[in-house]
């Protein structure tokens, strides 16, 4: 180990090059938000719906603007403005297509054949003659217009797939053009805003929140060693760690995107706790009076082993998620491996050597005030076994009872606090018109039939009558609705005709308006039809529900049907992704359980020690479990990281204590088991207390957040590492007394 210092130069010259070369290339890292690479790869839902994108678009092509108006939306003045609002925007070369009353058109019979009107001819109309029609048409009332006509929405439809560059400077246009118009401050939504708004405040959050971390960990430090450079040591070597991180990516082509938002916390987690170790011992050896050099040398011979224990346990706790067939998520479980390793070389060699520059005087080398609580807590372990034990039981059975009552509905916007502008209008679009949330049914004729058959299109609008019928849903539109208008513009007053003939015979003469009046609910080849709805977001499980119901219904009162119903869209892609994230991550993290109690198993000679060490860990995953169904925290892709996070937390502090046990085995063969674990407690103790304290206190700083998701993923960590603190330093003992 003194090959660190006699080379330090060396070592401290290919540091500055790396970390040169990170900080070279960072810049040229392009933010990509693209909520596509959170779809799982290779899944036949998501080649499904590929295809069927290609047809019939996407829901992520929409924009929804509303403007609130007073009396109501059918004033002439506001129509006006709302005209010339649409046409400002029209002509926006992202956007394709723009849709409000102002330019809302019927098909009408003429004696010239049938043509497009708009329902509204600006500006001549009597506009409050039309207000009950636009409120009694299915087409249109909420939709275009609230049920009391005081808001109204366009529906803005996009280029596909524009980058989130160009739908951010869209949104700001909208924002600018109708305060320059004289319109209200508009409400936006749809799944573009939502997507790029939550990238928005997730960037902002980071922003604002990491700086608070970086300062409260450093302020912790400083208390409980009294000393600066206690303080500067560990947050410099963090650092390093993590610029080299995002250098790594920078050079391999990564993107800045969701997954590498996260770098800080994985550098925080897994580099602070090696170096608090590191530093802890450092300041020991140090104190029985050993020169610099040795103390360092001292250090890095008893703990190196243990830091690269702990170090590859966590990499298998992150590769176990890089497993994940999300493309996100597999690079953050690789990037966060990469990141362990990289924290493992800063605290081998960069910090001893920038401790060896440190003179001595400026380290506190007074005794910690904690040692009386260390001494406390072996005492506790040592006389009342019994009810560590049967309070860890009770605890255990609560936190199984809590599992039962975890929330994994997975609504679109749980994460995101109701004080947030994103919820509220998410909350405006759901209460004043049809929701945000959209159910796409894809129709796919059998044996050759085509979509425009008399009883075909009966059978789908008996389905459409059924989907009304449902409280969630708010509009249904389909292939029928093409031909429903059609027929209503034949005879009679508006809407008087608006439902599908009862005669076979009357409907050839609406198809041959299909070749003049596409209708966009049938692809071109007349093999497949969309049947979509909007609908408030009831969230996932509710949804598995509507559909398994309507698959029961269809199953019972159309068994003649003449095609398949396949659930689709983007928002069942987003719950099919959340339900693979949790189903790999659990699955992950029970292959990182085994693979890892093997290893110290095989490590400490001992299947004993290697079942001894799970105990302490899934102890507070469990009661984590159980905090979140009591709480009704949602378990969805994100929430679940937090127990891979928490897992290598807590296994660390477990591997550092029982390699401490077996370092001073070693070093005192005569010495009684409960003196072994006495100064085991007294030494080991000191860091894990110190890291958990400090990792509590910078994670605590997340309750701070308005970000609901980050507000609750402090809450949990911060509970997993005080219950992993509590079992290392009670339950731990009590096992070693029993079976080590």
């Amino acid at each position: 180990m003194t090959n660190i210092i006699k080379y330090r130069v060396f070592i401290i010259i290919g540091f500055s090059i790396l970390l040169a070369i990170s900080v070279w290339k960072i810049p040229t890292m392009k933010a990509n938000y693209q909520f596509d690479d959170y779809f799982p790869q290779q899944d036949s839902t998501v080649t499904f719906y590929q295809n069927i994108e290609k047809e019939f678009g996407t829901a992520a092509d929409f924009l929804l603007v509303a403007f609130e108006n007073s009396p109501d939306v059918f004033d002439s003045s506001f129509l006006i403005k709302l005209d010339s609002f649409s046409n400002s925007l029209v002509r926006d070369s992202s956007v394709k297509r723009i849709t409000g009353i102002n330019n809302f058109q019927d098909v009408r019979k003429t004696p010239f054949g049938y043509i497009q009107k708009n329902t509204l001819s600006l500006p001549s109309n009597n506009y409050s003659k039309v207000k009950n029609r636009f409120l009694k048409d299915p087409r249109t009332k909420k939709i275009l217009v609230n049920k009391k006509g005081t808001a109204v929405c366009l529906v803005i439809q996009t280029k596909r797939n524009i980058p989130a560059k160009t739908a951010n400077e869209l949104i700001e246009k909208i924002v600018s053009s109708s305060e320059k118009i004289g319109l209200s401050k508009p409400k936006i939504g749809g799944q573009i805003y939502t997507e790029t708004t939550y990238v928005k405040v997730l960037e902002k959050e980071n922003i604002k929140l990491i700086p608070i971390f970086i300062l409260v960990v450093s302020i912790v430090l400083l208390l409980l060693y009294r000393s600066v450079i206690a303080s500067l040591v560990p947050t410099i070597s963090v650092m390093a760690g993590l610029v080299l991180l995002y250098g790594y990516a920078a050079w391999i082509g990564r993107d800045i995107n969701i997954s590498t938002l996260m770098y800080p916390t994985v550098m925080a987690v897994v580099g602070m706790s090696d170096l608090i170790h590191l530093y802890t011992k450092y300041q020991d050896e140090l104190l029985k009076g050993f020169k610099k050099k040795m103390a360092i040398a001292n250090s890095l011979s008893e703990l190196r082993n243990t830091l690269f224990l702990t170090s590859l346990t966590t990499i298998i706790g992150f590769l176990s998620i890089s497993f994940s067939d999300i493309p996100h998520i597999h690079t953050f479980g690789f990037d966060a491996a990469i990141g362990v390793a990289l924290a493992f070389f800063i605290a081998i060699f960069l910090t001893p050597i920038i401790l060896f520059y440190i003179p001595v005087r400026f380290i506190n080398l007074k005794k910690r005030n904690w040692d009386q609580f260390l001494n406390k807590a072996y005492f506790i372990s040592r006389d009342h076994p019994k009810y560590i034990i049967g309070g860890s039981m009770l605890m255990l059975f609560l936190g199984l009872f809590g599992m039962q009552k975890i929330n994994t509905n997975n609504k679109i916007l749980d994460a995101i606090s109701e004080k947030s502008n994103l919820k509220k209008e998410f909350l405006f679009f759901e209460n004043e018109f049809s929701g945000i949330r959209a159910m796409e049914l894809v129709l796919i004729m059998k044996d050759g039939h085509q979509i425009n058959e008399p009883k075909v299109l009966k059978d789908i609008d008996q389905i459409e009558s059924y989907l009304n019928s449902l409280k969630p849903i708010g509009t249904v539109f389909s292939p029928t609705t093409f031909y429903k208008t059609i027929y209503d513009a034949q005879s009679g007053p508006m809407l008087s005709q608006y439902h599908l003939p009862e005669e076979d015979s009357k409907f050839k003469p609406l198809e041959k308006l299909s070749k003049r009046f596409k209708n966009p609910f049938v692809n071109k080849d007349l093999n497949k039809g969309l049947i979509s709805a909007r609908m408030t977001d009831v969230g996932r499980i509710k949804m598995q529900e509507i559909n398994q119901e309507l698959n029961a219904w269809v199953a019972k009162n159309l068994e003649d049907r003449n095609f398949k119903i396949h659930s689709t869209g983007r928002h069942a892609l987003i719950d099919r992704t959340n339900e693979l994230m949790i189903d790999s991550m659990f699955k992950g993290l029970l292959f990182a359980l085994i693979l890892i109690s093997f290893i110290i198993a095989f490590l400490f000679r001992s299947l004993k020690i290697g079942i001894i060490s799970l105990i302490p860990n899934i102890f507070p995953l469990i009661l984590t479990a159980g905090v979140m169904g009591f709480l009704g925290i949602e378990l969805n892709g994100s929430s679940a990281i937090i127990f891979t996070i928490a897992f290598v937390i807590a296994v660390d502090d477990t591997i550092h204590f029982l390699k401490k046990y077996a370092f001073l085995q070693k070093q005192k063969e005569q010495i009684t088991k409960e003196a072994l674990i006495h100064q085991t407690i007294m030494e080991a103790g000191k860091a894990i207390l110190v890291t958990s304290i400090i990792l509590i206190s910078g994670y605590g700083v997340l309750l701070l957040s308005e970000f609901k998701e980050a507000y609750y993923h402090g809450v949990l960590i911060c509970f997993t590492m005080f219950w992993a603190v509590l079992a290392d330093l009670f339950l731990l003992p009590i096992l070693l007394r029993k079976f080590g």
